[in-house]
């Protein structure tokens, strides 16, 4: 998704940053039907990351994050739910909406009797 960012290299890291958030949050919003308070959980998640990182996403950002969230002594089930919401930022957008097998073949089917038995049994 997020259409519409082809000038982002002229704005400031942190402005870009939070261009695309505010991006994200409308095509949940609009797109996916989020509801208002995931979107809240989603801000929170998103403040946390401005407030101890800032830049874009990196793999040493992302261990700079958990650090400083650590050290301003929260808890680590609020750590846990600040990654899980964080990695779900950072997936959504590149997210397609994948062609699904029809349903019978995600499971056996629970009819039997549909099978035949050979001569040889």
């Amino acid at each position: 998704m997020t259409y519409g960012f082809g000038n982002l290299a002229e704005f400031p890291e942190k402005e870009k940053l939070e261009k695309l958030f505010e991006q994200y949050k409308k095509e949940m919003l609009y797109l996916r039907n989020f509801s208002e308070k995931t979107l809240n959980i989603y801000q929170q998640v998103f403040n946390r990351w401005q407030r101890y990182v800032g830049e874009m996403p990196t793999e040493k950002n992302l261990s700079r994050f958990v650090i400083g969230m650590r050290e301003a002594g929260l808890n680590k089930t609020s750590c846990n739910i600040s990654i899980r919401g964080f990695n779900v930022c950072l997936r959504q957008p590149s997210l397609k909406k994948a062609k699904r097998p029809p349903r019978s073949r995600l499971r056996p089917s629970r009819r039997v009797s549909n099978y035949k038995k050979s001569d040889n049994q």
